[in-house]
C-alpha cells in the first residue's frame, strides 16, 4: 500500500456534501487535498444512481477526484475527512447476531420500557435498533484509507439516545462539531474523544440575498412583490411510508401559491424512490427545485418562511432564523416512533414551534403560515438558534487550519 504523507483525504459520499464540504476546504490548501469520490457497490436504494450523480458534478465543477475503488486498499493517506456515510454495508458472523438480537431482546427491551433505564445508566439503550432492518453492519472504509480519522458532522437531527453510535466512536478518532451542543453529546459518551467545533461552515459566506433572488427569479417565476415560501419534506427512510409526507400534502400546501412564491425542494433521496414524484408536484402548479448541485444555503437565504417536517431541514431553518412551520405525520406513524424512541432532537424541538396536522383546514394553514411572519415568533427563532449554534462561528478558522497542518507534518516527520 502506497502511503500519502502529504495530503489529507476527503471522502465524498453524497452529491450534497460537495455543498457541505465546499466553505471549509477553501481555508486549506488545494495542493494539500485529495478528493475521494465515493463508487461503492452498494444495495441500499438510490445509492448507485447518486454515486453517478456525485461524479457528474464533481466533473462539471471542474473538482479533481480520485475514485474510492481506485484507492481503497492501494493508498494510505495521513488524515481523512468523512461524514461517515459511505453507507455500504457488510454481512458478517456479528451483523446477523445483531440483526437478531435487535429483532428478539432488543424488541423485549423496548416493549419492558428497560431501554429507558439502560440508556440512563449507560448511555445506552442497547436494543441494537440500529441492525434492525438489514444483515448487513454498516462499513466504515476510512480507518483503511488513512492513519487520522475525522468525522465531519453533517447535520443537528441528532438522536439523543444513540448519538454518538459506538461504531462511529471506534472508526473515527477526531470528531468536527457543529456547535457546544453536539460536542457535548461526544463528550457524555466518551470524555478523552477530541473534539473541535468548527461551526456550520457550509453556510458561511452565502451571497446577499438580493443578488440571489436576481440569479433565482427567472428559474423559478418569482414575483418580487410576494414573499417565498421554501417547503423541504425530509426523505422518509421507511418503505411502507416513503413520500407520504409529501403525497399526503400537495392539496393542502398548493393554497399558498397565491400568495407566496412556493418552492419545494425534495429529499435527493425521496426522487429514487418514486420516479413520478416531480411530475406529481408538477401537477398542482409548484416549483420544483431538484438541482443536487446549487448551494443549498442560497435558496434558503432568499426563502421568507421555511416550510419543513422533520430531519436537518428544521435545523436549518433555524440557522438561517427564518419563520418555520412544521408538517406533521399521522401519529401512528412508524418513521415518527422511531424519532420519539430515539429522542430525536427535531422532535423535541417541534413543541416550540408553530406545526400542523394532517387534518388543518386551508384557511388555518393560510392563518398559521401568516402568523410565522411576527416578530413574537421570530424572536423565538432566533433564541431557540443559540440554543444549537454558536454565536462566533469563525473565530476558529484559523486554528482548525492550522491544527489539521500540524497533525500532516506530525504523520510526515514521523514516517522519516
Amino acid at each position: 500500500m502506497k502511503l500519502i504523507d502529504d495530503k489529507i483525504a476527503v471522502l465524498i459520499n453524497w452529491p450534497r456534501e460537495i455543498d457541505m464540504y465546499q466553505n471549509f476546504l477553501k481555508k486549506l490548501p488545494k495542493e494539500k487535498l485529495q478528493i475521494i469520490a465515493n463508487d461503492i457497490k452498494s444495495t441500499e436504494t438510490g445509492r448507485d444512481l447518486q454515486n453517478k450523480q456525485l461524479l457528474k458534478i464533481l466533473v462539471k465543477k471542474k473538482i479533481k477526484f480520485k475514485l474510492f475503488s481506485n484507492v481503497y486498499q492501494k493508498e494510505k493517506f495521513s488524515i481523512i475527512l468523512s461524514t461517515g456515510e459511505a453507507s455500504s454495508t457488510q454481512i458478517t458472523f456479528i451483523s446477523i447476531f445483531k440483526f437478531i438480537f435487535s429483532n428478539t431482546f432488543g424488541r423485549i427491551i423496548e416493549i419492558i420500557n428497560l431501554d429507558k433505564i439502560l440508556n440512563y445508566f449507560f448511555n445506552r439503550p442497547f436494543t441494537a435498533a440500529f441492525n434492525r432492518n438489514s444483515l448487513g453492519s454498516v462499513w466504515y472504509p476510512e480507518k483503511i484509507l488513512a492513519k487520522k480519522t475525522i468525522k465531519y458532522s453533517d447535520g443537528m437531527d441528532l438522536k439523543l439516545n444513540n448519538y454518538p453510535y459506538p461504531e462511529l466512536l471506534k472508526n473515527f478518532d477526531i470528531f468536527f462539531t457543529i456547535s457546544k451542543f453536539e460536542y457535548s453529546l461526544i463528550k457524555k459518551k466518551q470524555k478523552n474523544k477530541i473534539c473541535k467545533i468548527i461551526g456550520y461552515s457550509r453556510f458561511h459566506n452565502i451571497l446577499n440575498k438580493k443578488k440571489i433572488f436576481s440569479n433565482l427569479k427567472k428559474e423559478f417565476k418569482l414575483n418580487s412583490k410576494k414573499k417565498t415560501i421554501l417547503w423541504m419534506p425530509t426523505h422518509i427512510d421507511n418503505d411502507e411510508e416513503a413520500n407520504i409526507n409529501i403525497n399526503s400534502w400537495l392539496e393542502k400546501i398548493r393554497i399558498l401559491n397565491k400568495e407566496f412564491n412556493l418552492i419545494v425542494r425534495p429529499h435527493p433521496f425521496s426522487l429514487t424512490y418514486d420516479s413520478q414524484l416531480i411530475k406529481k408536484i408538477k401537477r398542482y402548479k409548484l416549483n420544483v427545485d431538484t438541482s443536487q448541485s446549487r448551494q443549498i444555503g442560497e435558496i434558503l437565504k432568499i426563502s421568507d418562511i421555511i416550510i419543513c417536517d422533520y430531519g436537518g431541514s428544521v435545523f436549518n431553518a433555524l440557522y438561517f432564523e427564518k419563520p418555520i412551520v412544521l408538517l406533521n405525520m399521522p401519529q401512528n406513524s412508524s418513521y415518527v416512533n422511531d424519532l420519539i424512541k430515539d429522542n430525536s432532537l427535531d422532535i423535541s424541538l417541534r413543541k416550540k414551534l408553530i406545526n400542523l396536522d394532517f387534518n388543518v383546514s386551508k384557511y388555518d394553514i393560510m392563518n398559521k403560515v401568516r402568523m410565522s411572519l411576527n416578530r413574537k415568533y421570530l424572536n423565538k427563532i432566533i433564541s431557540l438558534k443559540y440554543k444549537y449554534f454558536e454565536k462566533d462561528e469563525n473565530k476558529n478558522n484559523h486554528k482548525i487550519r492550522k491544527y489539521l497542518l500540524n497533525i500532516l507534518s506530525e504523520n510526515k516527520w514521523k514516517n522519516i
